[in-house]
């Protein structure tokens, strides 16, 4: 019975777009997936695309590692609409994903909201100056 699997640890396997949305589709599965880990897994805007239908129906999931995928400016965009439709979240990973200034903007959209995430990795970024202020003017209007 795959409703009372908690964990799913499958980084480094370099399933890509293709291998993610495999998953993807039996995700509703896991009712008490509460820790989701993609990261390694070379996926981009695709794999994003199909987070971004499965991770709303991941009620228990309380952590997503993503990191160290290429997602870029539309993965994150399409990860932080489906992102803010997790109220459980409260560990996001997103080391080494691309992020810049250029594509915070969703992701800091997300953050304003996010009042049950307690703890963001956003190590190997390239941020910068103005990704940081923008992040930071988001987390210091989060509530919770």
């Amino acid at each position: 019975d795959c409703g009372r699997l908690q964990h799913l640890g499958l980084s480094g396997n370099r399933m890509g777009d293709g291998g993610v949305g495999l998953i993807c589709c039996v995700l509703y599965q896991f009712s008490s997936l509460s820790s989701l880990d993609l990261s390694k897994n070379n996926f981009g805007k695709g794999g994003a695309e199909f987070l971004e239908e499965a991770l709303p129906e991941c009620r228990s999931l309380t952590t997503l590692n993503i990191g160290h995928n290429e997602l870029g400016a539309s993965a994150l965009s399409s990860l932080s609409s489906a992102l803010s439709r997790c109220p459980s979240l409260s560990h996001l990973l997103l080391d080494a994903t691309s992020l810049d200034a250029h594509n915070t903007p969703p992701l800091a959209s997300f953050l304003r909201n996010a009042s049950s995430l307690s703890s963001l990795h956003l190590a190997f970024n390239l941020l910068g100056a103005q990704g940081s202020a923008m992040l930071c003017e988001a987390l210091g209007g989060a509530e919770g």
